[in-house]
């Protein structure tokens, strides 16, 4: 039923060994405890120390809807094929409910570093707590991966640090994936002078905001440059989705109504699609 926790599904994230219970920790008969379980959230790392995103779920939420519109309609829709076929989807940055339906018999697995959003996910059938650079599931498990708007947020201290968080996280997607299985990325993609401006003043407004600075973007060429990287093989398609210039939008998830038009927020969005190749199987194990 959704909501249940299965182990079976799960292994070690160091070295992808079987996981046993013991009372509410989860144990590797190999790396010793990897997580703790409590309240429905399995949270892998040993990091209790609340989520950014923590106590935020109703600005998620709204600001979803009020850009449903704008972008998230038209990336459900190239989604809604991929979910048909998927019998286990996970979803990388799930939040507290899904944008999207999969099937009913769909096992759906969510990540997420917020234990609050994750609890309040009524879909999921697994939640995990834990980052996206390593990834307590076996190779070759999932069908259909997806990342809503969640690889901007996989920050480090530099650019350079962050640039090796997306890779490692797409490197795992890839890993977790059947052959024949697809990751879907719907992303913000800055544009023109945005763009030269997060590459020249990130890191010192970084340094200045600190943990409150939680967010990169990278553009599509830059993102297709990544998937290539981290796997070896190219985005099978990659879609820019936008309504118009005029388009009111709520650019600020913490606050959503504060709304603009289009055409002065400087983030496209588009959607990256993935497929994985039987024959990289090997190679991202």
């Amino acid at each position: 039923m959704p909501g249940s926790e299965d182990l079976n599904l799960l292994v070690c994230p160091a070295c992808h060994g079987a996981l046993t219970v013991a009372g509410n920790e989860i144990r590797c008969r190999t790396c010793g405890p990897v997580a703790s379980r409590a309240h429905g959230v399995l949270s892998f790392g040993g990091d209790t120390a609340d989520a950014y995103f923590d106590e935020r779920v109703d600005e998620l939420n709204e600001t979803t809807n009020n850009n449903w519109l704008f972008s998230y309609a038209q990336q459900v829709g190239l989604l809604t094929s991929h979910l048909q076929a998927a019998a286990t989807v996970l979803d990388i940055g799930c939040g507290s409910r899904l944008p999207y339906t999969p099937r009913p018999d769909a096992v759906v697995i969510g990540v997420d570093p917020s234990a609050d959003a994750l609890r309040a996910n009524s879909r999921l059938n697994v939640r995990i707590r834990t980052s996206a650079v390593r990834l307590p599931l076996p190779t070759g498990s999932v069908d259909l991966l997806v990342c809503f708007y969640s690889l901007h947020h996989m920050i480090g201290r530099t650019i350079v640090e962050t640039r090796a968080n997306v890779l490692e996280c797409l490197r795992e997607s890839a890993r977790v994936l059947k052959p024949g299985g697809t990751l879907f990325i719907a992303e913000n993609n800055p544009r023109g002078l945005f763009w030269l401006i997060q590459r020249l003043g990130w890191a010192p407004a970084k340094k200045i905001l600190r943990q409150h600075l939680d967010m990169f973007f990278w553009s599509r060429p830059e993102l297709d440059q990544l998937l290539l990287d981290a796997t070896g093989q190219r985005a099978a398609q990659s879609v820019r989705c936008d309504t118009g210039p005029l388009t009111v939008i709520s650019p600020l998830f913490a606050v959503p109504r504060f709304r603009v038009p289009r055409f002065v927020h400087p983030l496209n969005c588009s959607v990256s699609v993935w497929n994985k190749q039987p024959q990289a199987s090997a190679d991202l194990r």
